[in-house]
C-alpha cells in the first residue's frame, strides 16, 4: 500500500459472550462471569495491542491462538485451575457465539 493511500478503518469483531459465561459459570461455580468478563476485556485488549504494535501485519497472531492465551491469563488471574478439557469446552463454546462487525472510529 503506498505510504499516501487512504487507510482502510479498522474494524473490530465483537462476540455475543452470555453463552461463554453461562458455560463458565457452570464449570467454575461463582465465577464464571468475572471469568469471561475479564477473559472478553482482555481478548479485545491483546487483539487491539497486536494490531497497533504491527501496522504491516508483521507480527500479527492468529485471533483463536490470541483467544487462548486470553483464557489462560484469564483463569489464572482469577486463580481458577483451568484444565485441558475445561479450556477446549470454553474455547468451543467461543467459537459458537454469533459475531458482529464494528467500526472502531
Amino acid at each position: 500500500m503506498p505510504a499516501n493511500a487512504p487507510r482502510p478503518r479498522p474494524q473490530a469483531v465483537l462476540f455475543d459472550v452470555y453463552g461463554v459465561a453461562t458455560l463458565a459459570e457452570q464449570l467454575f461455580p461463582g465465577h464464571g462471569e468475572r471469568l469471561a468478563a475479564l477473559w472478553r476485556d482482555k481478548r479485545i485488549e491483546y487483539t487491539r495491542l497486536t494490531l497497533m504494535s504491527s501496522p504491516s501485519g508483521k507480527h500479527d497472531r492468529p485471533f483463536w491462538e490470541l483467544t487462548r492465551a486470553t483464557l489462560k491469563y484469564a483463569a489464572a488471574r482469577r486463580a481458577l485451575a483451568l484444565d485441558a478439557p475445561a479450556e477446549d469446552r470454553l474455547m468451543n463454546e467461543s467459537r459458537q457465539q454469533p459475531a458482529r462487525r464494528a467500526e472502531l472510529f
